[in-house]
């Protein structure tokens, strides 16, 4: 986890696989406050630690995203043993 190239990109609905539009993601942006303090129990680092966890013992991690008014509010670990199917 501590050598992953975190990258923000806007995906253009008519060329899914065009990556090029980088995001600035600072301290204004919700990316950055959701980064910054991802829930009110977990701040970024104890997220990341939870789910280096869960991706160490079960191979997998999975999060809850909740959105308010469009715009990312909190980001919650999700424990893989509570998944029973996974979209797609």
């Amino acid at each position: 986890m501590s050598n992953v190239k975190w990258k923000v990109v806007q995906i253009n609905p008519a060329d899914p696989d065009d990556e090029t539009q980088w995001v600035d993601v600072t301290r204004k942006h919700p990316l950055g406050q959701l980064m910054r303090n991802p829930a009110q129990d977990f701040t970024w680092h104890q997220l990341i630690y939870i789910s280096t966890i869960y991706l160490e013992l079960l191979g997998e991690c999975f999060f809850l995203l909740n959105k308010r008014t469009g715009a990312p509010t909190e980001l919650l670990p999700i424990p893989p043993t509570w998944v029973t199917r996974r979209p797609g």
